[in-house]
């Protein structure tokens, strides 16, 4: 069993927010088990992002603007 593909989402964000259900749609379609994380607020990013690191996946899906894909990077 394979560890799903955590995808961190800045639900405010103009550039990740709009596009969550559709990345979200698109790894599916691709067989992709992905763990959607939405944050709602800014603060809770870095928590988001350790939490998800301790599952040890083999990558990480940031959308967002800059400092979200910047904070994941």
């Amino acid at each position: 069993m394979s560890t799903p593909i955590p995808v961190i989402v800045n639900a405010h964000s103009h550039s990740g927010g709009n596009q969550a259900d559709a990345v979200r749609d698109a790894l599916a379609a691709a067989g992709v088990d992905a763990q959607m994380h939405a944050v709602e607020d800014p603060a809770k990013l870095d928590d988001t992002i350790v939490d998800a690191l301790a599952t040890r996946p083999a990558c990480i899906i940031a959308a967002g603007g800059d400092g979200t894909v910047n904070a994941v990077a």
